[in-house]
């Protein structure tokens, strides 16, 4: 899974903050607050329970502990090879060929020759993912003139790519650490947490439990 840029962070964040408002208590905390109290007042109640909420949430982090998430830094990332996708596993990738282009050879987008009877009225990029498989140099065959492919990274076109295609390139792609859109996730948060201490009457994680059995 790639890792999150500051946008997404930013937004989950909003997200989590948006959850914690409206949330009410799950079944294990309201479990929670019954061990707590049996522990509190021993004579309520005479039923033992077995595996108390405490013994769950220790297994939980017993678990966490033991797990040991696979490397980032694979082997193509070690040996520099950009035919892979397995590579750059916390950014996106971006498939460029080395096609033929008048005299030459140049690092592009893969792209179609123009067949007879068509205009260039209609230009356009179709977005593709690529969701299993891997690319060979063979399926270079499909496209005219193409004899070498890469998977880069949005930083890394600029390496292969004529500065002036990579620039009419980038205009249109959606390049996460470039997105001006931070001051308006800013003024959302800020929007949310003005309405949460301002507007809103904090209500204990407690008190919210009170009124759910209340409601029952």
């Amino acid at each position: 899974m790639p890792e999150l840029n500051a946008l997404e962070k930013k937004y989950l964040e909003i997200l989590r903050a948006i959850e914690d408002e409206g949330s009410l208590l799950s079944d294990h905390e309201l479990q929670l607050l019954e061990d707590k109290k049996r522990r509190v007042d021993p004579d309520e109640g005479v039923a033992i329970t077995v595996q108390t909420t405490q013994d769950i949430e220790d297994e939980w982090t017993k678990k966490a502990k033991e797990f040991k998430p696979a490397p980032r830094l694979t082997e193509a990332d070690s040996k520099g090879d950009t035919r892979t996708t397995q590579r750059c596993l916390d950014q996106p990738l971006l498939l460029v060929v080395n096609q033929q282009l008048g005299k030459g050879h140049r690092w592009i987008l893969p792209q179609a020759v123009r067949a007879n009877g068509e205009t260039m009225r209609q230009v356009f990029f179709f977005k593709a993912q690529l969701r299993n498989g891997a690319l060979s140099v063979g399926d270079l065959k499909k496209l005219t003139k193409a004899d070498d492919f890469a998977w880069l990274t949005y930083k890394e076109l600029s390496s292969k790519m004529l500065p002036r295609y990579c620039k009419a390139v980038r205009s249109f792609l959606m390049v996460p650490d470039e997105t001006p859109y931070q001051h308006l996730l800013d003024r959302a948060l800020s929007s949310i947490t003005w309405r949460k201490s301002g507007i809103t009457p904090e209500i204990s994680r407690e008190s919210k439990a009170a009124v759910e059995v209340g409601k029952s």
